[in-house]
Order: structure tokens, then sequence, then C-alpha cells
């Protein structure tokens, strides 16, 4: 029987009800933005066919982490198999988030730009974002916390039906696609690096001047993110783990929308197939991870959406000795068992009631044991009929045998001996 790893029912409530709360969050940002600019402005600004919309919240990753969090707390509260890495996904994801949006919200200042466009600070809406970002820092730290401890090892004593493995097509497929994402996003680090130096690091990675939304993330910021993720999501699918399918769907959920916007963008802005005045490498380097981005992620949650392979066939609870069907002593007083002792006491043989240990015999029923001679003495004389009480036996035998005695009553005379022979004479 293999041993996995999953998540406790306990742990996986837990943190579904943390993901519920960066749902709301993230729902009522994009509502915000919707009820003020509209939809339709929302999403030209989005793809590049309209112009810019100054001091939005929401920009398309929000979209992404708004879906990876809704399959977290359908998955949690559904209990779903793929839930612990749902779970383990937005969490993550929601954290770094909240980090870079603390960072250049609370650094913003007029003087100080991270944010393209006229943003006003004096708001309440830019306020409340970098508020609700400090608490999504400490729940996700804790809802992390909650889903580190409350991995536990299967099988347990309890029934339960078996986690399920990727099917080999599906974990091969995640294994090519988040194999080919960390090594874009490894290389394109190391190539903006090379290119740009350590003096242009807070632009990198943190957005400074250069974000689109309160809550966008730097293009450095996200690279490393994704890396990190896509190595872990890729080396689950080379093993197969029970986690993996949970865990490539949610990068997926994350992946598909920022990517398709991302397309759609550039297609439309005619900047796909022209390098512009960026470098020629990374140009093509961060195109072909776009199209990474979208046909891979399509095709894993189209093969990770398949009901996986169970890591066992069938399982439940090991039975005790004394339980039907297995060998072994039964239990105390088990009906229609055969009782036996208590360690270290003997055991009573077939058909025979153990007695009790006190210093009394019970009678037990059914059962007489045979009565024994007591040393010394013999066989109780039969009373004669008719006379008194019966006589005591002797306390030992004689050596030679002896008359029987004599009844209670009158002594009887000797008879006479018969007449002739020898001896005195008659008395007169």
């Amino acid at each position: 029987m293999p041993h996995v790893t999953v998540l406790s029912k306990g742990a996986r409530i837990t943190a579904g009800v943390f993901c519920t709360l960066f749902l709301l969050n993230s729902a009522t940002w994009l509502a915000m933005d919707i009820g003020e600019y509209g939809f339709g402005a929302l999403w030209d600004s989005w793809t590049g066919l309209g112009p810019h919309i100054d001091g939005a919240i929401t920009d398309p990753y929000a979209v992404g982490l708004l879906a990876v969090q809704l399959g977290a707390v359908w998955a949690a509260f559904t209990g779903a198999r793929a839930a612990g890495g749902l779970l383990a996904v937005a969490t993550t994801l929601t954290f770094t988030a909240a980090v870079q949006v603390f960072i250049s919200t609370g650094q913003h200042t007029s003087d100080n730009r991270w944010f393209i466009g006229e943003v006003n600070t004096d708001t309440d809406t830019f306020l409340t974002v970098f508020i609700t970002s400090g608490l999504l820092i400490l729940f996700g730290l804790v809802s992390c916390i909650v889903v580190v401890s409350g991995l536990r090892v299967w099988p347990t004593r309890r029934p339960s039906d078996p986690p399920m493995r990727p099917l080999p097509a599906a974990a091969v497929t995640g294994a090519v696609v988040f194999g080919l994402l960390a090594l874009c996003d490894a290389v394109w680090n190391v190539s903006v690096l090379l290119q740009d130096g350590v003096g242009s690091l807070d632009v990198i990675y943190l957005g400074h001047g250069i974000l689109s939304a309160l809550t966008s993330l730097g293009p450095g910021w996200s690279s490393v993110t994704f890396l990190l993720m896509s190595a872990v999501a890729g080396l689950l699918c080379v093993a197969r783990g029970v986690s993996a399918r949970g865990f490539t769907t949610g990068l997926a959920l994350v992946l598909l929308p920022t990517s398709l916007l991302g397309m759609i963008a550039a297609l439309a802005g005619g900047s796909f197939f022209e390098l512009g005045q960026a470098p020629a490498f990374q140009g093509i380097l961060s195109r072909l991870l776009m199209v990474v981005e979208l046909l891979g992620s399509i095709a894993v949650l189209a093969l990770m959406g398949r009901p996986g392979a169970p890591v066992a066939e069938e399982w439940s609870p090991p039975a005790q000795p004394g339980m039907p069907g297995m060998p072994g002593a039964a239990p105390y007083g088990m009906p229609g068992t055969q009782p036996y002792a208590a360690p270290g006491q003997p055991q009573p043989q077939p058909g025979y009631a153990p007695q009790p240990q006190s210093g009394y015999a019970q009678p037990q029923p059914g059962y007489a044991p045979p009565a024994q001679p007591q040393p010394g003495y013999g066989q109780p004389a039969a009373p004669a009929p008719g006379y008194g009480p019966p006589a005591m036996p002797q306390q030992a035998p004689p050596a030679t045998p002896q008359a029987p005695p004599m009844p209670y009553g009158a002594p009887q005379a000797p008879p006479n001996p018969p007449a002739g022979g020898f001896g005195p004479p008659p008395q007169g």
C-alpha cells in the first residue's frame, strides 16, 4: 500500500474560509472598476483597444487570480480531490500579489510615482487598497501555515476513497508545459539582468513607475513567482503526485485569462509580430512565453480535468484480531466466541469455565468436580437399620481384620458349646 500525503478535512475547510475572503476582495475590486468605468472601457484598456484608465484598481491578472480563488473555494467546500493543490496555489499567489500591492501603494506619492497616469492618493479607494493588502498578507500567511500543517499521510484508520494521481498523458503534458515555462522565466530573468544590470532592479521586479493599476505586479515579480510555481508544478507532474492535478489546474486558471488578454492586446495592436524597441532576444522570448502559457494552460485544463488514477484499488482499515474472518483471540466476553483470560493468567481449556480468583469458589452451572477421597480416611460404615446414630468411621484401619462393633443394646449370652468332648463338666 503506497503512502501519500493529502490535506486533512479541517485544514481544507479552514483554508477554504480564507480563500473565500480572498475571493470577496478580488471580486469587490473588479466590481468597483466595472461600476465606475463600465465593462467596455475596462476591456478596451486591458486589450489596448482604447485609452488607458488612470487610477484603475484591477488589470488582467486580477481576472486570473479571481478564477483560481473561485476554483479553490469550490474545491474546498465540495471536498474535491484537487482541493489541496488549488488551495496552495490560490493562497500563494494571493500572498505574493498582496506583498507587491502593499509595497507599491505604500511608497507611491506625487513625487515618487509608482503608477502610470494620475493617481490620487487621498481617495478612500487608494487607502482601502493599501489597508486590505496588509490584511491579505496576514491572512495569506496564516492560510499557508494551515495548508502546510494540515498535510496528513494516507491511508488513515478511517475508510476513505484513495487519492488520485494524474494520468500518464496528463502528467507528461504538465511536466513539459511547466518545465518550458520555468525555463523561459529563468532565461528571461538572466537576460534582463545582463541587459539592464542591477541599477534598475526596482523597476524590473517591483514595477516602480510602470504599474498600470493599483493591484498590478511588476514584470520581474510576476516572472519570479511563476518561475518557482512552475518548477514545483513540473516536479509534481514528473513524480505523478496526488497534488499535481490541483496544483497545475490552479496555475492554468491564472495563466489562461492573463495570456489570452495579452495575446488579444498584442494582436490588436500589431505588436505581436513586431519587436519594436525591445531587445530582439527578450521580445522573442516574451512572445514564446505568451504562446506556451495560452496553449499549455488549455491543454493542462483539458487533461487534468479528467479523472485520475487511484493510488490504490481499494482500501479499508486493517481488521483487528478476533474480528470475523481474522485469526487470533477474541476480545473478552464477545458473544459466540471462546473467552480467554487476561494476559498473564492461565488460559481455560475448551468446555471448562474459568473459576473466579476470589477466596470463595462459586458453583459453575453444568459442571461439578468429582469428589476426591481424603487421605487417611476409609469408606464410611453403613449404619445399622433401626439402631441410633450411625457409627463414626475409624481414623486408621487396623493391621488385622476385626469383627465389626456390636450395636447398642443389651449384650447377648454366648452360645453353649456342643456336648461331648473334653472340657469341664457343665455347672448344675
